[in-house]
């Protein structure tokens, strides 16, 4: 299993030491824009603990823009757009992605 992560999921594990954790649950991707959306040291962390970095393609944009229409960021239309695609499980404590990605069919979890 792969799982996606997005800022939110990145932020609240940082804040209590658990980046670690999430890290061995199974492998763990980011995607760069979503990465630039935290501060420097829970980045940092996450570049240490290997956390593959996904490089979002200009091709993406057209779809993510149509997800975007549900109220999502950019960013979060780009991770649902990237886990339809992928089949990988995002990681979202955000209430409007976990619907959007319900409505998708996009397999989504919050924080333990």
């Amino acid at each position: 299993m792969t799982l996606l992560s997005d800022a939110n999921i990145l932020i609240d594990f940082a804040k209590v030491g658990g980046l670690e954790s999430l890290a061995r649950l199974a492998s763990l991707e980011v995607l760069d824009v979503v990465l630039a959306e935290v501060d420097d040291p829970c980045k940092s962390q996450v570049l240490a603990l290997g956390v593959q970095v996904v490089q979002v393609q200009e091709t993406w944009l057209p779809e993510a823009m149509v997800l975007k229409k549900s109220g999502l960021s950019i960013a979060d239309a780009l991770c649902l757009h990237y886990c339809r695609t992928s089949s990988s499980t995002l990681l979202s404590n955000d209430g409007r992605l976990r619907r959007a990605c319900a409505e998708s069919g996009v397999a989504v979890h919050g924080s333990l």
